[in-house]
């Protein structure tokens, strides 16, 4: 409460008098002037205002705008021993509390006091609530972004509209090329530890990204970090190479500054959502290696929708089974597709490529025909198969 009056004696009046009142918890900032005043109202949080109207050295009106300005919640109570028109009608204009007399006795200024502070009480509480139904409604609408994030990343969508909704609840653009990168840590801390290094590689990359990027989903969970990014259509500039830069200077800075290691797997540019699970799963099944791996290292996933002419009739085979809602058979046909694809020499990578790619197509064929009975992703492909 800041009290003003050019009296000196009036201050100490009503400063001694509100002192002596034991259901009162006010902190009291006596002043004796306007300048005084308008020193600490820009210092100090003030929610009620006393002040005298006329002083030489100021309006106690203006100081009662100024407070407002600076505190909008504050209540205002003008003490005067004018009780003219004029000053009333002044009061009023810039809607103060309450206007007081000094012939008033103390039981009267003391019951001003006691009405605006239940006033403010009342102020705050409703601004409190406010602020606690915001905080929980911001918290609601992260954790469902996260979810909508992890279904994305495994495959829980599959009609066209369920990839609009999850694409407007992510903020990514339907028309837009999407990157994803996964990061995961070499070692596993407790748990406290292992959020804060992760956290510090999601400000990093989006600091040092934020200029060429449109769109960023990111999300931290167990010991990964995961980004969905979308390239800013004005940037002339090669984006893999750039984020390939980026990851680089990233697992340097982990490295040699907060002395721990993570290795990062990229996606080529992804058309289609329906694409994310497919580079997902492969980035997860790379990323295996870092658990093993002495070193950090940036892995650079393959274009999954370049599939070699051969596998051209075990797509239409694929389909097929689809088309008849066979499971049984898709999966011995995907069986046959690992041994034949493991008989050609192709190391691990290649035969995840290869496998993946076909995972792509066929749901990708899936998004267009809802009704095609398509099996979980987890059923499509296994990601150990090659193993």
């Amino acid at each position: 409460m800041l009290i003003v009056d050019d009296e000196t004696f009036v201050v100490d009046w009503i400063v001694s008098l509100l002192d002596m009142q034991q259901d009162l918890n006010l902190n009291l900032f006596p002043c004796y002037g306007a300048k005084e005043a308008r020193a600490i109202l820009h210092t100090r949080r003030i929610d009620i205002l006393l002040s005298d109207i006329r002083m030489p050295d100021g309006n106690g009106l203006d100081i009662a705008v100024e407070a407002r300005r600076a505190w909008s919640h504050c209540k205002v109570l003008m003490l005067t021993a004018y009780a003219e028109f004029e000053y009333a009608r002044r009061a009023v204009s810039v809607s103060v509390d309450g206007y007081i007399l000094k012939t008033e006795d103390d039981e009267h200024i003391l019951h001003e006091v006691h009405r605006v502070i239940r006033e403010l009480n009342k102020l705050l509480d409703a601004r409190q609530q406010e602020t606690d139904f915001q905080q929980e409604l911001d918290r609601y609408k992260l954790l469902y972004r996260r979810q909508t994030l992890l279904h994305c990343l495994h495959g829980d969508y599959g009609m066209p509209e369920q990839l609009a909704r999850c694409a407007e609840t992510l903020g990514l653009s339907p028309i837009l090329p999407i990157y994803l990168v996964v990061g995961q840590l070499h070692s596993v801390v407790e748990e406290d530890m292992t959020k804060l290094r992760l956290l510090h590689v999601q400000a990093a990359v989006q600091d040092v990204t934020g200029d060429d990027v449109e769109n960023m989903v990111a999300d931290i969970h167990e010991n990964t970090v995961v980004f969905l990014m979308q390239r800013w259509a004005g940037s002339a500039r090669d984006f893999p190479a750039l984020l390939e830069e980026v990851l680089e200077m990233v697992v340097q800075s982990c490295c040699s500054a907060q002395d721990f290691d993570i290795s990062f797997a990229m996606s080529p540019a992804i058309a289609s959502q329906s694409g994310i699970p497919v580079m997902y799963a492969a980035a997860r099944a790379i990323l295996k290696k870092a658990n093993e791996s002495e070193e950090s290292f940036i892995y650079k996933l393959a274009p999954v929708a370049q599939l070699p002419q051969r596998n051209a009739q075990r797509l239409a085979d694929y389909r097929l089974c689809m088309e008849k809602e066979d499971d049984a058979r898709l999966l011995l046909l995907l069986h046959q597709a690992e041994v034949r694809t493991r008989s050609a020499g192709l190391d691990d990578t290649g035969f995840l490529n290869d496998y993946y790619a076909a995972a792509l197509t066929l749901m990708e064929y899936a998004a267009q025909k809802p009704g095609a009975g398509f099996p979980s992703v987890e059923r499509i492909y296994q990601v150990n198969a090659h193993e």
